[in-house]
């Protein structure tokens, strides 16, 4: 549901498998089509984190359009740190970073796991912080049906 009641239109907009992100890109400002750009740190709030069947859901929230949505979709995610400081926790929702990295697995630094999921980093401007694996992300707008 959008902030003005109505039921929002999703556009996917890009689905992308774990080992197609390039490794340490920053994906908090990224172009996803051509001519397309979002820079979640400065124009989008985090308005929602969800975890539901494996899939980690984030939504944020345009700054300056209140009916433009962009929903981040982590599929095969398995959540492996959750850090959210009690006294921020309303107020974090500014993306600082998210990237794919490398993680030490007994002595071994790896870049996939078995299942091809990839390593994702998350920290917002506030101090909350989550890491987890993923087999990929969707990314997908919502907009308002009559605008």
């Amino acid at each position: 549901m959008l902030p003005n009641g109505e039921e929002p239109y999703y556009r996917i907009t890009l689905s992308v498998k774990a080992q197609e992100i390039e490794l340490f890109r920053n994906l908090s400002d990224w172009e996803f089509n051509a001519g397309e750009y979002w820079d979640l740190h400065n124009d989008f709030d985090c308005v929602r984190i969800a975890l539901q069947n494996e899939v980690l859901e984030f939504t944020f929230k345009s700054l300056s359009d209140p009916l433009c949505m962009l929903i981040l979709k982590f599929v095969d995610a398995e959540l492996v740190r959750f850090d959210l400081p009690m006294v921020e926790a309303l107020a974090a929702k500014t993306l600082d970073n998210l990237y794919r990295g490398r993680v030490q697995v007994g002595t071994d630094l790896i870049e996939l796991d078995h299942n091809r999921r990839g390593y994702f980093y998350m920290e917002f401007y506030e101090g909350a912080l989550l890491e987890f694996w993923s087999g990929g992300v969707a990314v997908s707008s919502a907009e308002s049906i009559s605008g």
